[in-house]
């Protein structure tokens, strides 16, 4: 079928020479065209009209989902946070990688009586997650070493390594929200969707730490060297290691690790309490750059927007009250904030989350209680609000995306979820096999000191099935911006199903760079475009998105001047630039106007601008996937 895009501007014709299905492509610059797809932590608010930056003043807004450490049964839940049923459940290590290496020191999961014991989890800005596990088997005939696990947090991040056109993956075939121990609620070493296992420490150096920079890579500590290894978020390779020890002459341990604001690393201690700040890009020997020796073992981490860090107490606390340690390195002071009564909690600390709002939330396994620290938003200041009752064994926090509290129960085996809203406990379910995941389940302590983010999604609809698509552009208005520690990063999934984008293989695209020939075809064409930034206060600006297929034929089309034999334009004509889909194409001193087949007409300024709607079509963009 030939299509044709005339320009009425003397007599010039644009000619898409060749047979085949041309697709028009769709420009998105306005707030209208924005509102067609999903904003996720992104806004065109006034006066930032007609672009979208990320919301820096709200809530962060992780994925709909919590990852939590089976120890005992060496696996890994994923839970929803909607309902709080598990919609999978993961061997915590791969025997052997998709790729044939094979790591050191693990052994097949057994349930009950695992070595590899999975423990903290976290979930990077893909919403894909990890797990370290410790190695806690060292005895002279067996022994584990600490490795970390990379799992798809959605279809598309899978692999379908069997080539049978599916992803077998584990999921909760019969709805009760619990993942079985036999196929095909759970698959074992089989799943598509664990994606690669890495070896990090030496023997007996338990891995009882993880984290995530601003540039979507890892953070595993030794628990006894003391050292810091960062591995690429995407392939496991070890891009640096820091002998924490060695740069500072002093004896710590690792238990806990962050990564805060403008890439600074934290890490708790347990036995020799002292805590570091860390700078992993200053110079061999001055990367420690703070050192505070606090009173008391320190457990749970969390880091907050200033810096300043947020530590469980592991120890029964005088007078009989526990609660919560802030340590500013800054003044390199520790300050102790109490709860009311030992009603509340004795001490013994664990698992502490930062708010979007500033407020704290820690667990505090003496009494079983979530503790409420509330932050004054007047004088900034921190103060106990009260405790709520959860399951016994309260041993994690973390934050879901509607700003809920859930905790991970060691004791009782399940997670409990608190809506503080409502000032109430809403429900406790099974967590899949005694739980000790109390780091950032959910991701969302990444996305609000670690980095900011947003995105927004939007599906596309081509005219055919197998529809070729091949290039897409941003920010090519004066508005758009990409200051630095900050990134816009776009990718692209396509399926001849809508129902079935969301698990097709993501396919990262390059601005204005064609991926025709990826094999990104068919008939709808799922756009994720992410806002990040490294920079808490400052955020990149996306003014405009253009979607163009690519010509089936494979040329680029050429212009044609009516009344000529040669289609050369007439001399009193300046030449016709080839003009881009969804961009204004003019002469020097003649606006254009463009027609399309089965038109409805916008006004451009003084120019009358035809743009095709029956062949493209835009849709809401649902999020995700979440039944996985």
């Amino acid at each position: 079928m030939l299509r044709r895009v005339k320009i009425i501007a003397a007599s010039c014709v644009l000619s898409l020479g060749g047979m085949g299905s041309a697709l028009a492509g769709q420009t998105y610059t306005k707030n209208a065209d924005f509102d067609w797809g999903q904003l996720k932590g992104v806004d065109h608010a006034p006066p930032n009209d007609d672009q979208l930056q990320i919301t820096l003043g709200d809530n962060p807004i992780p994925p709909p989902f919590m990852w939590v450490a089976n120890f005992a049964d060496g696996t890994v839940t994923k839970i929803s946070t909607d309902t709080g049923g598990q919609v999978a459940k993961y061997h915590s290590v791969l025997m052997r990688n998709w790729d044939g290496s094979v790591p050191q020191g693990i052994t097949l999961p057994i349930p009950g009586a695992d070595c590899n014991s999975p423990s903290r989890t976290t979930v990077d800005g893909d919403d894909n997650a990890f797990v370290a596990n410790r190695g806690f088997c060292t005895d002279s005939t067996t022994y584990t070493r600490a490795t970390v696990t990379k799992f798809a947090g959605s279809l598309g991040y899978c692999v379908d390594r069997n080539g049978n056109g599916l992803i077998d993956t584990s999921r909760d075939v019969n709805g009760d929200g619990v993942i079985g121990r036999e196929p095909p609620e759970f698959l074992g070493q089989a799943d598509e969707c664990i994606l690669w296992t890495r070896n990090y420490a030496e023997k007996g150096d338990l891995g009882r730490s993880v984290a995530i920079d601003g540039d979507q890579n890892i953070w595993l500590g030794g628990y006894s060297s003391s050292k810091l290894w960062k591995l690429d978020g995407k392939t496991g390779a070890l891009l640096q290691t820091i002998d924490l020890n060695a740069e500072k002459g002093t004896i710590a341990n690792i238990y806990g690790l962050a990564v805060g604001p403008e890439g600074f690393i934290y890490t708790s201690d347990l036995t020799a309490k002292r805590l570091r700040k860390i700078d992993p890009k200053a110079p061999v020997g001055r990367r420690v750059v703070a050192e505070v020796g606090v009173s008391t073992p320190t457990y749970g981490l969390a880091v907050d927007r200033d810096g300043v860090a947020w530590l469980g107490s592991w120890a029964d606390e005088s007078p009989g009250r526990g609660g919560v340690l802030r340590v500013d390195f800054k003044t390199g002071k520790e300050e102790k904030i109490l709860v009311s009564s030992s009603t509340d909690c004795t001490g013994l600390t664990r698992g502490v989350a930062v708010a979007g709002n500033g407020d704290i939330w820690v667990a505090c396994y003496s009494t079983h209680k979530l503790l409420h620290f509330r932050r004054s938003r007047v004088t900034g200041s921190v103060f106990f609000n009260k405790s709520y009752a959860t399951d016994s064994g309260t041993l994690g926090v973390t934050i879901d995306d509607h700003q809920r509290i859930w905790t991970s129960n060691y004791d009782t085996n399940s997670v409990t979820r608190v809506d503080p809203g409502a000032g109430r406990v809403q429900l406790s379910r099974p967590a899949g096999g005694i739980p000790y995941s109390y780091w950032d389940m959910s991701g969302y302590q990444y996305r609000n000191s670690t980095i900011r983010q947003g995105e927004w999604v939007v599906v596309q609809e081509g005219e055919r099935l197998g529809a070729q698509w091949g290039t897409i552009h941003w920010n090519r208005e004066s508005a758009g911006s990409v200051p630095a520690e900050t990134a816009i990063e776009v990718s692209v999934q396509a399926s001849d199903d809508s129902r079935a984008l969301s698990s097709q293989p993501v396919f990262p695209v390059t601005r204005g760079v064609s991926f025709t020939g990826a094999g990104v075809t068919g008939r709808y064409l799922r756009v994720r475009a992410v806002l990040r930034t490294k920079n808490l206060t400052q955020s990149p600006v996306l003014s405009d998105l253009s979607i163009i297929p690519s010509w089936s034929w494979g040329e680029s089309p050429a212009f044609m001047c009516e009344g000529t034999v040669d289609g050369t334009p007439p001399p009193h004509v300046q030449p016709c630039a080839i003009p881009q889909v969804g961009i204004i194409a003019r002469w020097q001193g003649v606006h254009c106007r463009w027609l399309y087949e089965n038109r409805s007409r916008i006004q451009s300024g003084n120019r009358d601008v035809e743009r095709h709607r029956s062949s493209i079509h835009r849709q809401a963009a649902p999020y995700g996937d979440l039944a996985q």
